[in-house]
């Protein structure tokens, strides 16, 4: 693989692969327009430049320059653990993207004032999310269905089951199953928990017994068999949550025989997010689907409790930074954060629902990811002050 020289490549260019192999270096055109306007002023560094733009949270630019620099950082960091595996197991393409997901986590959590250059930090948080990632699973690889049932936590069970898009009721009734699973069905041995079997159909009446203990009766389940399939249906639903498709951006293009998503990169993140996911559609089937996706968000947004609405147009009407909105509401900086990912995340969650629904797309992490993108550009566009009315 060619290394980058220049300042404007390294901060507007995102690595291409060909058969799960580095071969190069694609440019982001907006990126390039970005770092050419810049490129007079001098700096220190770049890295620093654009740490401090991403600061001000001012545009969603500086984050996708520090995206493109970081790409070496996280190709060396995949490269040195995929090199210590013996078999072809775990592709260097997939522990790249899979360390790449890290870098909003990065960004937030880095500490310039402690000395330490933003790619060192990176390599070792790379590193470390490449091995975590590796070792979960592995972990759910090696377990039965039943261990895993037993081994996850409600937490991680709702969030597995949040990301499949069931609604409520059903997440609840699959989650009591889970707990009378979890009471009734004790293994009577410490050891050997990742090889547990299925229960006994004696075991499955007595869990069957307390999943309906106290529960309305239009809720009751008439046969045990059924939460036995429920249970099985929700330990697949935890293995696809826990080692989930990594989509690479260089896979084929849905439909063309030449052609792949790292080639459609284009100016406007938002108009090409919404015509990447609806690319299969005729120009006029387009254009509706862009209709209701807008609908779609302008709805979840108008429904908003007013001081989230708010902060929507304090962010991306006025540009101010989290502190300032803080000062605002009255609310220290994190409490801006949480507030503001709790929107972005309800809004990718209706975007995504409503897409597996009427595109029948798989929500894997890439295409989510790509999801936020789209909802982060719609909110920049529709807060614009120059938008048309």
């Amino acid at each position: 693989m060619t290394s980058r020289q220049d300042p404007v490549t390294i901060f507007s260019s995102f690595l291409v692969f060909r058969d799960k192999h580095s071969v190069g270096w694609a440019i982001d055109p907006k990126l390039r327009r970005s770092m050419l306007n810049v490129l007079s002023q001098p700096q220190q560094t770049w890295e620093s430049y654009w740490y401090e733009r991403y600061l001000e949270q001012l545009s969603p630019l500086p984050a996708q320059h520090l995206c493109a620099y970081l790409q070496s950082v996280c190709y060396t960091a995949a490269k040195r653990i995929a090199s210590s595996f013996s078999t072809n197991t775990h592709s260097l393409e997939d522990l790249f993207q899979a360390a790449m997901l890290q870098t909003d986590r990065i960004l937030q959590n880095f500490e310039p004032e402690l000395g330490y250059p933003l790619k060192h930090y990176a390599s070792s948080v790379f590193e470390s999310a490449i091995r975590q990632t590796l070792r979960e699973q592995k972990e759910v690889a090696i377990c039965s269905d039943c261990s895993l049932l037993r081994a996850t936590s409600q937490k991680r069970l709702r969030d597995a089951l949040s990301r499949r898009g069931l609604s409520q009721e059903k997440q609840f009734l699959y989650i009591r199953a889970w707990q009378s699973f979890k009471l009734i069905y004790v293994p009577d041995h410490p050891g050997g928990t990742r090889a547990l079997n299925w229960p006994s159909q004696p075991v499955w009446v007595e869990i069957f017994n307390e999943f309906n203990r106290g529960l309305p009766f239009e809720q009751q389940q008439n046969n045990p068999a059924n939460l036995e399939v429920w249970m099985k249906e929700v330990a697949l639903t935890l293995r696809e949550y826990l080692c989930p498709t990594i989509t690479s951006l260089n896979q084929t293009l849905s439909g063309f025989e030449t052609g792949e998503l790292i080639d459609s990169l284009v100016d406007d993140a938002y108009q090409h997010g919404l015509d990447a996911l609806i690319q299969n559609e005729s120009a006029q089937k387009r254009l509706l689907l862009h209709k209701q996706m807008n609908s779609l968000l302008l709805a979840a947004v108008n429904n908003l409790e007013p001081r989230l609405l708010t902060l929507l147009q304090y962010v991306y009407a006025d540009g101010y930074t989290q502190t300032h909105i803080g000062n605002l509401f009255g609310e220290r900086q994190y409490t801006i954060c949480r507030w503001h990912e709790r929107v972005l995340r309800n809004l990718v969650s209706s975007l995504a629902l409503w897409s597996r629904d009427q595109l029948h797309i798989s929500l894997s992490l890439d295409v989510l990811e790509t999801m936020g993108t789209i909802v982060k550009e719609w909110l920049k566009n529709h807060f614009s002050p120059s938008r048309p009315s």
